[in-house]
């Protein structure tokens, strides 16, 4: 696995890039069912798990006292593993699965919050 540190490293140009593009390329793939995996899951579910795979790779590479170790309901775990099984993933803890989770859905409130220009007054 890679460093923590390191591992992240390719979500940086990538993010970038989403900035300057066209920003309804984004809200096609965050906002409609377009990304949801329900439409063209042979396409949509392979690219969004290279982008998790990226974050889960940082999170998984982190030094063993920075990792999460969250205690996590059965009925989470369960659901976490059976996603990750689903859609090819690396077999993971839990814990580093949620906080995976986690980090991608403030990574992309974030970005919709610069795409709609809420981010400019901070």
């Amino acid at each position: 696995m890679k460093s923590g540190a390191f591992g992240a490293r390719p979500l940086i140009p990538a993010l970038e890039a989403r900035r300057r593009g066209p920003p309804h390329r984004y809200r096609l793939a965050v906002q409609t069912q377009l990304g949801s995996g329900e439409v063209a899951p042979e396409r949509v579910i392979p690219a969004s798990e290279r982008g998790m795979s990226v974050i889960l790779d940082a999170i998984d590479g982190l030094p063993k006292g920075s990792k999460p170790n969250a205690r996590l309901a059965a009925a989470l775990r369960t659901e976490l593993e059976s996603w990750t099984k689903r859609v090819g993933g690396a077999e993971l803890p839990p814990a580093i699965l949620w906080r995976g989770v986690a980090f991608w859905s403030r990574l992309h409130g974030l970005v919709s919050l610069e795409l709609d220009h809420h981010l400019a007054s901070m």
